[in-house]
């Protein structure tokens, strides 16, 4: 029998200059039942959205204006999901003008968990844009609360008119940026198998950067990202405050005569102490792209000095985890932070680069003290 795997489109498009108005529509698929009591699961999510920032001018765009365009995507299914929209831009071009979209650029907002995808032999601004949600799986409803609220997941699109490419010919044209939403079933390969030739793989690989290639902004002009006011929530500066008049110096007091420094306390070593530890996987924005890190983070208890008191005052830890046999020996990796100890009890997290396993072994140093566990 051929497995049945789930999959959800949704359509949204969003016009600049004369614009009417977002709409979107939803479908929904499910699996036959067969005469068992077992029920399929569905794959189901709504869209709300197209808000658009500057809309009053929407309908009167400049060369070097820019727009952050926002949806909320919810799964309204009962399986876990994952998430990608397909993003195609283009200007309306006239009886009397062909226009190019080199004079735009769109971009995930800064510190976004989406990343842009397009094919080697479709790369460009008038390619389809393929934006792969990195934060999945998005939870469905089965095994909700009543009332508990469905999960959203946000896209938000930063798009930008360059001011020399943006020349006269463009005035009074029409823009258009048409967001297709896709959605399937987080379990058993799905991903991989429905999207896995259109970018899913190679964007989950830790080294994937969308290097923006035949983007003549980028690559010709090397423009600088964080110049675009949109990217990254810049606000507008506040007026500066005016200076209060200065007032009258007083007359100098007659200097005390200085004290004696107090010799400064030597903090006690840790002799002995224990730890917990946990593991998961975050997701964070480096040099534009979304990338994997693997967080260590628990709890330091008993933390005693040379005389059997509980340790109070910073201490730096090292956090050190090694491969086991069945994953091959030798030190993986090894991570240092600075913690406050309070009565003997202090918390730490350590985002490591590599993967942690179950049969990892970490030993944490202080004040060259280790414990080991495995």
């Amino acid at each position: 029998m051929k497995k049945k795997m789930l999959l959800m489109m949704l359509s949204i498009t969003v016009c600049i200059a004369l614009i009417g108005g977002a709409t979107m529509a939803w479908f929904t698929n499910k699996a036959e039942l067969d005469a068992n009591a077992f029920t399929a699961g569905t794959v189901e999510i709504s869209a709300d959205g197209g808000v658009v920032s500057n809309n009053e001018k929407i309908e009167n765009v400049n060369p070097g204006d820019c727009f952050k365009l926002e949806w909320d995507i919810e799964n309204v299914g009962t399986k876990k999901i994952q998430l990608r929209a397909i993003i195609n831009a283009k200007w309306i071009d006239t009886d009397e003008v062909k226009f190019s979209e080199d004079n735009i650029l769109i971009l995930p907002q800064k510190g976004s968990k989406w990343v842009f995808y397009q094919p080697e032999d479709k790369k460009g601004p008038n390619k389809p844009i393929y934006a792969y949600y990195l934060g999945g799986p998005i939870d469905g409803t089965y095994g909700k609360e009543e009332g508990e609220e469905n999960d959203i997941a946000n896209l938000e699109l930063v798009l930008y008119f360059d001011g020399e490419r943006t020349t006269n010919k463009y005035q009074g044209a029409s823009f258009e940026i048409d967001v297709d939403f896709e959605a399937v079933q987080a379990s058993n390969g799905a991903p991989s198998a429905v999207w896995g030739n259109d970018g899913w793989d190679a964007v989950n690989d830790s080294e994937y950067e969308f290097l923006y290639e035949n983007w003549k902004l980028v690559e010709e002009d090397e423009i600088d990202l964080d110049s675009i006011a949109c990217y990254g929530d810049k606000e507008d500066p506040e007026d500066p405050e005016e200076p209060e008049d200065p007032e009258d110096p007083e007359d100098p007091e007659d200097p005390e005569d200085p004290e004696d420094p107090e010799e400064p306390e030597v903090p006690a070593n840790i002799a002995s102490f224990t730890f917990t530890r946990n593991y998961k996987t975050v997701f964070v924005t480096e040099n534009r792209r979304t990338v994997a890190k693997y967080q260590i983070y628990g709890e330091i208890k008993e933390a005693k000095d040379e005389n059997g008191n509980n340790f109070t005052g910073k201490k730096d830890i090292s956090l050190e985890v090694r491969r086991s046999i069945l994953e091959g020996n030798g030190v993986m990796t090894a991570g240092q932070q600075d913690v406050e100890f309070t009565d003997g009890k202090a918390s730490y997290s350590i985002l490591f680069d590599h993967p942690i396993s179950n049969f990892s072994h970490y030993s944490m140093t202080i004040d060259g003290v280790t414990v080991t566990k495995y």
